[in-house]
């Protein structure tokens, strides 16, 4: 009787340090994204004129319409499936993380070239 409890407390401990270790897999899955360019579709086809490219070291650079020249280029960190590019101080564009897709929320430099609610995919093609 006392091998038994010891056996059903062992298989317990292993269940719970199993579940413990899927959840903290499966919420470091959520702050990754795969790195690549992302372009920005209309009406379900690529627009190549506007784009986001994701680096490593956490390095972005956001060309926003081909009406500027200025390309915004910096850091980005991912939260909760939120990607914040930080381009400095005062100039930072928000996503959502869709399905590996991003989402275009806000940032004040872009909101008169693109709607909130853009989508933008991952290209193949660099």
């Amino acid at each position: 009787m006392k091998k038994r409890k010891i056996v059903l407390v062992v298989l317990i401990i292993i269940v719970l340090i199993s579940i413990l270790i899927t959840a903290y897999l499966s919420q470091n899955k959520d702050d990754e994204i795969e790195l690549g360019k992302y372009i920005m579709q209309d009406s379900e086809k690529p627009a190549p004129w506007a784009w986001v490219v994701l680096k490593e070291n956490n390095e972005f650079e956001f060309m926003r319409s081909l009406a500027t020249s200025y390309i915004p280029r910096g850091t980005y960190s991912i939260n909760d499936n939120i990607l914040t590019l930080y381009a400095n101080e005062d100039e930072t564009y928000i996503f959502t993380i869709d399905e590996g897709n991003l989402i275009f929320q806000s940032g004040k430099y872009a909101v008169r070239m693109i709607e909130k609610g853009t989508v933008f995919k991952l290209s193949n093609k660099e």
